[in-house]
């Protein structure tokens, strides 16, 4: 089966390797040459030249940044009859938009939007949340299965919106944590006994036992970025205020807090580092 893969930043990378050890013929296209050359020479990879050379694979997936890259990259579809899979976070509007073009293209598209990061993505254990035509959905799933565990919860509209409060969820808990480790160095509670009790109560999370171990200790891997968790937390803003929901103080601070941190360059990794940040402004 050929897939061609279309932005090969951190998550297409893993998603191509992984697809790639599993027999899969898999093709791909990026802006920045440099993501291509990171998998020229591997065996059963395809570089592209342009997005037009994608059209020969059975199912196109979009990892692209922003929705932003979507509509750009769907406008240069035509006539293709495989399935795209956008596996892109989008906001509201930017869906709506593409929504449209695929009509008027009469192109077969479907949302599988990704949770987990990109050792993840290359191990084939992700998290996707699906929506979109049914029975594309159901010619899709042994991809699916490929990438990770799936769930297929209705529309391409509600697929992206429980990736919207998944992601809007964990960055909240993160930049807690980020705070709360502020004050592990005045307790003197040895690192791995403040986790291991924290993590056997309330306060368990997933964040606390994969995030909360990078802020201890300083040392950050590339998974979610500042800039992308600003990005998700603008679009959820603008989604509820478009519902009528205007009161929202969590979120609106949580929304400043990414945007700032985003401004002065923090967490080009992971928005974990936006410790880094508030310890800079606590001395």
């Amino acid at each position: 089966m050929k897939i061609a893969v279309i932005g090969l930043g951190r998550m297409g990378r893993g998603i191509a390797l992984n697809l790639l050890r599993k027999g899969y013929e898999v093709s791909g296209f990026d802006i920045d040459e440099n993501s291509i050359k990171k998998l020229k020479g591997i065996k059963n990879f395809i570089p592209l030249k342009s997005i037009f050379y994608a059209k020969d694979a059975n199912f196109i997936l979009l990892v692209l940044p922003t929705g932003k890259e979507v509509l750009e990259t769907i406008n240069q579809f035509d006539d293709y009859k495989g399935i795209i899979i956008d596996m892109t976070t989008l906001g509201y509007d930017e869906l709506d938009e593409i929504k449209k073009i695929v009509s008027k293209k009469k192109l077969n598209y479907i949302s599988s939007k990704i949770e987990r990061g990109p050792a993840d993505a290359e191990a084939g254990k992700l998290i996707l949340y699906v929506g979109g035509d049914e029975s594309l959905f159901n010619k899709s799933i042994d991809l699916l299965k490929d990438m990770g565990d799936f769930i297929y919860v209705g529309s391409d509209e509600q697929a992206n919106l429980v990736k919207l409060i998944s992601t809007l969820l964990l960055t909240a808990n993160t930049l807690l944590l980020a705070e709360i480790s502020l004050i592990h160095d005045k307790i003197g509670i040895d690192k791995e006994i403040l986790l291991k009790a924290l993590s056997m109560g309330g306060a368990d999370s997933v964040q606390l036992r994969s995030r909360f171990p990078m802020i201890i200790n300083n040392s950050y891997k590339e998974v979610f970025s500042i800039s992308l968790g600003s990005y998700v937390a603008e679009k959820m803003i603008e989604f509820m205020r478009k519902e009528g929901i205007n009161y929202t103080p969590l979120l609106t601070d949580v929304t400043e807090i990414l945007k700032f941190g985003r401004i002065l360059g923090t967490g080009n990794k992971d928005i974990a580092e936006i410790a880094t940040l508030y310890k800079k402004l606590n001395h």
